[in-house]
């Protein structure tokens, strides 16, 4: 019956088959398995044991790198502010690293704290770099750069000077010539 056709299909013997479905009936007070004509016929509950079993086995599985999913291994999703594409990345620019890798950038301005924990915790984000770090347990914050001095040089007709204290999201959000020597 059943048990010969899953034997075959797992590679194991009938015995083992059936010893393994004792074993398994033995953890439920209700009956799993009913005998019918075609052989063993899985009641509602063995069903429902099934379908919860297969979904965690799937979330397991979907731990696993497999080789369909090699290009994927070679991403990395950074989310920031434009600064972070401005400055940070453009510092990569030059380096071999976009032949090695894809980055992609999403931009954090108008998200809440709890969403962009939210993206690192579901893995929809790797990478967060912010002026600010977030504190929330589970994610570790490592201070890369500090920005607390810096001079910029404009008109006293740039819209820059009219503000009485300049950040540097304001200066890199902004239109500007910048000279790099």
């Amino acid at each position: 019956g059943n048990a010969a056709m899953a034997a075959k299909k797992l590679g194991i013997t009938p015995a083992a088959v059936s010893l393994a479905l004792k074993r398994l009936q033995s953890y439920y007070p209700e009956e799993l398995f009913s005998r019918g004509k075609g052989g063993l016929i899985p009641t509602a509950k063995a069903v429902d044991i099934h379908q919860n079993f297969s979904q965690v086995m799937k979330l397991v599985d979907d731990t696993f790198l497999c080789n369909s999913k090699k290009d994927e291994a070679f991403q990395i999703t950074l989310l920031g502010s434009d600064i972070v594409e401005s400055y940070y990345l453009s510092q990569l620019y030059n380096s071999d690293i976009f032949d090695r890798i894809l980055i992609n950038h999403f931009t954090v301005r108008n998200m809440s704290r709890e969403h962009i924990s939210e993206l690192l915790f579901t893995a929809q984000g790797d990478l967060l770099i912010s002026a600010e770090p977030l504190l929330e347990s589970g994610i570790e914050n490592q201070i890369i750069d500090s920005f607390k001095s810096f001079v910029c040089i404009c008109s006293s007709k740039h819209m820059l000077s009219t503000l009485s204290q300049l950040s540097l999201h304001h200066f890199y959000s902004s239109r500007h010539a910048l000279y790099q020597p």
